[in-house]
């Protein structure tokens, strides 16, 4: 697994990380799903898209889990994180540093 991590553009606001193994990914998918609700009461579809993307390095295959922060409660609560203010969710998403 490598770190989650944030990244923004001036379009998109997403979390990211990337998993050697599908099952991780998709197990990771529903644990980030749980914790954007427990954390910022933010919902699949209203607030959020999350997807796993297959990824092929050198003949390598990795899975690639992204959130992608939609409206602007979820865009609030990605500020949050970006900017080191929800420590309890950064520690639980592994991206506390």
């Amino acid at each position: 697994m490598i770190k989650p991590r944030l990244k923004q553009t001036d379009d998109l606001s997403i979390l990211s990380s990337t998993y050697s193994s599908e099952w991780t990914a998709f197990s990771m998918r529903r644990e980030w799903i749980n914790l954007l609700f427990k954390h910022f009461a933010l919902n699949l579809e209203q607030d959020y898209e999350i997807e796993v993307d297959k990824l092929i390095i050198a003949d390598e295959e990795f899975f690639e889990l992204n959130c992608n922060f939609i409206s602007p409660n979820a865009r609030y609560a990605f500020w949050k994180l970006f900017n080191k203010k929800a420590e309890a969710a950064e520690i639980e998403f592994g991206i506390r540093w």
